[in-house]
């Protein structure tokens, strides 16, 4: 999972270019806007290992209930993200 900000135009250039790398394979943007601030400009990146983050965390937030939203979806992965950015 990654959350990008920026100018919107060096934002589209950085995801077109991660469209282009196989490593990639399967990106999803979730949700796109231009926000009046920062969410995460004090931190620039985490890695907390695929056992550790991805299982316990990143799944349940992933998994859409049916009558969850692309938006809510968005909305529990900033809070997961800003958790993890005020626990840095």
């Amino acid at each position: 999972m990654q959350f990008i900000e920026g100018p919107a135009a060096a934002v589209a250039d950085l995801v077109a270019k991660l469209r282009l790398d196989r490593r990639h394979a399967h990106m999803n943007v979730i949700e796109e806007a231009e926000p009046q601030q920062r969410l995460f400009g004090q931190w620039s990146l985490a890695y907390s290992g695929p056992d550790t983050f991805i299982d316990r965390e990143l799944v349940p937030v992933l998994q859409l209930q049916p009558d969850q939203s692309r938006g809510e979806t968005a909305r529990n992965l900033k809070e997961l993200l800003r958790s993890m950015a005020d626990n840095a």
